[in-house]
């Protein structure tokens, strides 16, 4: 009896112990009105857990509301506010402020926006470590060097910022005598901030000319200043968004050495030649080739953390290929890893999904699986007298296989006994058609599937005024056609509404 009394004692102290470890943030917010907007606060923890579906705080009647995170190592997160005039439909007000949190941190987040300043006032355990002036940490605005050939403006931008970043936290330790681990971070962050402002500003164009000269040259001095493989940063934002734009722009300047220099490529990647190599390639271009990428450069926390980000991203973008090996090879590297059990229930559904969805006769494919169709006339002239849903989009579009497994089961089931015809046609696909037809499969994709050239893609998007993927296009049963009003992100209620409006046309 004395046993089991000492074991219960012991498991309600840690029970206590990991409650006392949360963090909790209440936001209460001051409105000109009732309060048209939207509040989250997004955690770099929580990014990795399939569970935590993505939305806003929920805000009561008095306009606030409790954020409860879990905290270890103590980082930062990111609180965002977006929210309309009065009068407006569209958010055209943002907040950013960046919160660095603690176990057992408890604050409180008051923001007037009756004010031009927002009025913010942090109150609270924690706060010491949160008063506005650390927002005032801000980064050089990338628009402004979008055009320049020169790096020079660039740089002198970043570096005058810098010294003020500088300034503002010296100000701001003297003034708040903020937590030994707050510092510890806030000066992680002005660490990476050069690198990860000009490498920023250097990869946002297609401006090939920014990898010689002077960009090539004042990035490298840059990275040489920083551990490019830093496990203490991971805390930091910096060197959080820093990591996430490495890795994708070391992965698009591996597949522009592809199409310039296959020969190499495929020696440096697959340690093959070109003939070799291809087939392989075709296997891996998504989900393994970036692991071969991270492996290439990054050990330890760092390569786990983005291990964690590309199975994230693989997940909620319904990017299935070879996702099962890629989750081997992450419990293989990293056997003790917290974010084995956050995705293998999600990975294992995908895996099964995959196994078990098959193509049925309700999924119909154009003769030729539509690759001798060259124009939107020749669209309209197999869906004549029809209402047609056209969703244009590409097995490699992420927002678009989003949109998809967001949607269309939904859709569907609406308009299961209504006249409406779904037209799924992909572009830039003609060297996948294994992928796209397991894809149609596996989304259980039923209608009518075009795998398009180049003629028609460049033809549908011009007569439709499309801009980018996926685009979405409603056919009349008369034949005109439109964009429909809503695009990506694809709302379904509003889609829902125009569509059952064009089916009732005669």
């Amino acid at each position: 009896m004395i046993k089991l009394f000492i074991t219960s004692l012991l498991a309600l102290a840690f029970t206590l112990a990991v409650h006392a470890q949360a963090t909790k943030i209440r936001v209460k917010i001051t409105a000109p009105a009732a309060f048209n907007g939207h509040v989250n606060i997004y955690d770099p923890e929580e990014q990795f857990d399939p569970s935590k579906k993505a939305g806003g705080l929920i805000l009561d009647a008095q306009q606030s509301a409790i954020k409860v995170l879990a905290t270890n190592p103590a980082h930062d997160v990111l609180l965002t506010i977006s929210f309309s005039s009065p009068g407006s439909k569209y958010a055209d007000h943002y907040l950013m402020f960046p919160l660095f949190i603690r176990p057992g941190d408890d604050m409180t987040f008051a923001t007037d926006l009756t004010k031009k300043d927002n009025g913010v006032v942090v109150t609270g355990k924690g706060s010491q470590n949160n008063q506005p002036e650390i927002a005032a940490l801000t980064e050089v605005y990338a628009a402004t060097f979008t055009r320049d050939t020169s790096a020079y403006h660039a740089i002198a931008a970043i570096n005058k910022q810098q010294k003020l970043n500088e300034k503002i936290l010296a100000d701001y330790i003297i003034r708040y005598k903020p937590s030994a681990d707050f510092i510890k971070n806030s000066r992680i962050n002005l660490a990476y901030y050069p690198a990860t402002s000009f490498y920023s500003l250097k990869t946002s164009t297609l401006d090939y000319s920014r990898n010689f000269g002077g960009w090539q040259h004042i990035q490298d001095s840059l990275f040489a200043r920083i551990k490019l493989n830093n496990d203490e940063a991971l805390t930091a934002y910096n060197y959080r968004a820093f990591l996430t734009d490495l890795l994708l722009r070391s992965k698009e300047k591996s597949w522009d050495e592809l199409r310039i220099k296959p020969a190499a490529f495929f020696k440096e990647w697959y340690d093959t030649d070109v003939t070799q190599g291809k087939p392989l390639f075709a296997n891996q271009r998504k989900n393994l080739f970036v692991e071969k990428v991270i492996n290439k450069t990054f050990t330890g926390k760092t390569a786990e953390f983005l291990y964690a980000g590309l199975l994230t991203q693989n997940l909620r973008e319904s990017s299935i290929e070879n996702i099962g090996l890629l989750f081997e090879h992450f419990k293989q590297r990293y056997p003790a890893s917290k974010y084995i059990a956050w995705f293998s229930g999600p990975v294992d559904a995908v895996t099964q999904a995959q196994i078990s969805t098959t193509l049925n006769n309700k999924m119909v494919f154009v003769a030729d699986n539509g690759s001798k169709l060259n124009s939107i006339k020749d669209v309209l002239a197999l869906t004549k007298g029809k209402t047609v849903l056209v969703d244009m989009w590409g097995t490699w579009c992420g927002p678009c296989r989003q949109d998809i497994e967001n949607n269309s089961k939904a859709l569907h089931a609406y308009f299961k006994d209504k006249d409406i015809t779904f037209l799924y046609i992909a572009n830039m696909d003609d060297d996948h058609e294994q992928e796209w037809k397991k894809l149609i499969a596996y989304f259980g994709l039923e209608g009518t599937h075009i795998l398009a050239n180049k003629k028609l893609t460049a033809d549908i998007m011009d007569k439709a005024k499309g801009t980018g993927f996926p685009t979405y296009i409603l056919i009349k049963k008369d034949g005109t056609f439109a964009l429909t009003k809503t695009q990506y992100p694809f709302d379904r209620q509003m889609a829902i509404k125009e569509m059952d409006e064009a089916i009732a046309m005669k």
